[in-house]
């Protein structure tokens, strides 16, 4: 990423409200040249085609965005004895029966 802004004169850069990536804008442009996503650069090269630079990446949960997460919903597990019906811990043994 250092390598790839150190090249260019970069002036302006805004996160998006999605925040999936970063815009850049060269000097005296009007609009975005670059975008900085997950685990890649697009940039815009001096023939106006379209280049990827793909960087490392560690993928440690998902992304995208949204901070949202996913719930389970999975029901507790409870004691097998028609009797208790106690909610079983993590171990998976009742302490009451």
């Amino acid at each position: 990423m250092r390598e790839f802004a150190s090249e260019r004169d970069f002036e302006k850069f805004y996160i998006t409200p999605s925040r999936t990536y970063i815009a850049m804008i060269e000097r005296g442009a009007e609009r975005p040249s670059a975008w900085v996503h997950v685990g890649f650069i697009s940039h815009r090269k001096t023939d106006r085609t379209l280049g990827e630079i793909t960087l490392p990446y560690n993928r440690v949960r998902g992304g995208g965005g949204s901070r949202q997460r996913a719930r389970v919903d999975a029901e507790p597990s409870t004691c097998p004895n028609p009797d208790c019906g106690m909610p079983l811990p993590i171990s998976g043994v009742c302490a009451y029966c």
